[in-house]
C-alpha cells in the first residue's frame, strides 16, 4: 500500500472514530481511486457510516466473507441479480448473530422475487428464531451440496436488491417469538410493574467490545432508583458471573444462564415492556421484534449502522432510541451521563405509564 494511500486512509479512519464520517469522504474517495475500486475492507464500512450507501453497498462486494474457499460454492451460482423465478436460493450466514437478525429483514423482499425454495445457512444459536419466518422454506447449520441453483451471503442483500436509506425494509416486526417458549418462560417472567431486560457486555470476540461494552453491571446502578420497574437480566457469556449475584441494592433476576439460544431470548423479551442494551445482538432482536429498546453508544468507534448522531434509528423506526456516549466522555471511559439519561427517561417513561393506568 502506498504511502498517499496510508495517508488518506488514516485520516479518514480519524474521522469515523470520532463519529465525523462526513468529513472522511474526500479522503475515501482518493483512498478508492488509487486502488481501482478494491480499496481496504474498512473502507466500505466508512463510506457507510457517512450514509454513503450506494457506495458503501457497492465496495463492501469486496470484503472477505469468510467462505470464499468452499469448493461447492462456485462463482457461477452466486446471485448477482438474475431472474429467481422458480429457483432455489441458498443464504449463508456471516459476521456476528446481530448482523444475521438484522438482515433477515430482506428475506421476504428476495422471497417475493419467485424463488420455489429458500434456505438459511446460520449458526445453531439462531436456527430457531429464523424458523418463525415463514418465507423461509429450511433452516439449519449446514446444507446439502448442490441444493441450490443459486447463493449468496445475507449481507450481500442490500446491494443486489438495491436498497437505501428511504427504501430500507423496515416494517417491523419481521421476526417473532415462539408461541410455545413464550408460554413455556411465561411463569419466569415478572407479572408486576414495569419490566425491563437489561444487557450490559458483549461477546468479547468482537474487536471494539471494549469501547461498546459497560465496565460492570455496577455501572447501571442509577437505574435501580427509578420506582416500579422489576428488571430481567438477558445477559449471556461475559457479565453473567455478576447477574447470577448482584448487590443486594440491584434488583435484578437473572434468567440469561438459562438460555438455550435466541429463540429463548425472544420469547423472554415478547413479555417485557422495554430492551435497555449496549450495541449488541439482543438489541437487534428485541428491534427485530419490535419491541421497545433503547441503546447505548460508545462516543469512539460506533458501528457504522447508527451513523454519527441522531436518537433514533432508520432500521427499527419507532422502536428504538440511541443513548450516545460523548467523546470525551469516551476517552475516559466514563458511562455515567449515558446512564444518568436513560435513567431520567426511564423514570419518565414509567411516571407516564402510572398517569395513563
Amino acid at each position: 500500500m502506498s504511502e498517499r494511500i496510508q495517508e488518506n486512509l488514516k485520516i479518514a479512519e480519524y474521522f469515523c472514530l470520532r463519529n465525523k464520517s462526513k468529513w472522511a469522504i474526500p479522503y475515501l474517495n482518493v483512498v478508492v481511486a488509487l486502488t481501482g475500486n478494491h480499496p481496504p475492507e474498512n473502507v466500505a464500512y466508512m463510506f457507510l457510516k457517512a450514509g454513503q450507501f450506494q457506495r458503501g453497498w457497492a465496495l463492501f462486494e469486496f470484503r472477505d466473507r469468510g467462505y470464499q474457499n468452499n469448493a461447492w460454492l462456485t462463482l457461477d451460482c452466486l446471485w448477482r441479480g438474475q431472474s429467481l423465478m422458480g429457483s432455489r436460493l441458498l443464504l449463508l450466514d456471516e459476521q456476528g448473530c446481530g448482523d444475521m437478525i438484522m438482515f433477515a429483514r430482506y428475506v421476504k423482499e428476495l422471497k417475493a422475487l419467485g424463488i420455489a425454495h429458500l434456505t438459511v445457512v446460520v449458526r445453531p444459536q439462531l436456527i430457531r428464531l429464523f424458523r418463525s419466518m415463514r418465507e423461509i422454506d429450511y433452516v439449519d447449520e449446514k446444507t446439502e451440496v448442490g441444493h441450490y441453483d443459486y447463493w449468496m451471503s445475507l449481507l450481500d442483500a442490500p446491494l443486489r436488491l438495491g436498497t437505501n436509506p428511504i427504501s430500507f425494509p423496515n416494517a417491523l416486526p419481521y421476526l417473532y417469538a415462539d408461541s410455545g417458549l413464550i408460554e413455556h418462560w411465561k411463569s419466569r417472567v415478572p407479572v408486576n410493574g414495569f419490566r425491563v431486560g437489561l444487557v450490559w457486555r458483549g461477546s468479547g470476540e468482537y474487536i471494539n467490545d471494549a469501547v461498546r461494552s459497560l465496565p460492570n453491571l455496577n455501572t447501571l446502578a442509577p437505574l435501580w432508583k427509578v420506582s416500579d420497574v422489576q428488571f430481567v437480566s438477558l445477559q449471556k457469556g461475559p457479565g453473567e458471573y455478576e447477574a447470577a449475584s448482584p448487590p443486594v441494592d440491584q434488583p435484578l433476576l437473572h434468567l440469561g444462564s438459562e438460555l438455550e439460544d435466541f429463540a429463548d431470548t425472544a420469547a423472554i423479551i415478547a413479555q417485557l415492556d422495554l430492551i435497555i442494551s449496549v450495541d449488541t445482538a439482543v438489541a437487534h432482536l428485541a428491534g427485530a421484534l419490535g419491541k421497545p429498546v433503547w441503546v447505548l453508544l460508545p462516543g469512539l468507534s460506533s458501528c457504522w449502522r447508527w451513523l454519527d448522531e441522531g436518537n433514533g434509528s432508520h432500521w427499527y423506526p419507532s422502536v428504538m432510541r440511541l443513548f450516545r456516549q460523548s467523546m470525551d466522555d469516551a476517552e475516559k471511559g466514563d458511562w455515567s451521563k449515558v446512564v444518568d439519561d436513560v435513567a431520567q427517561a426511564l423514570r419518565e417513561k414509567t411516571k407516564k405509564r402510572r398517569w395513563w393506568q
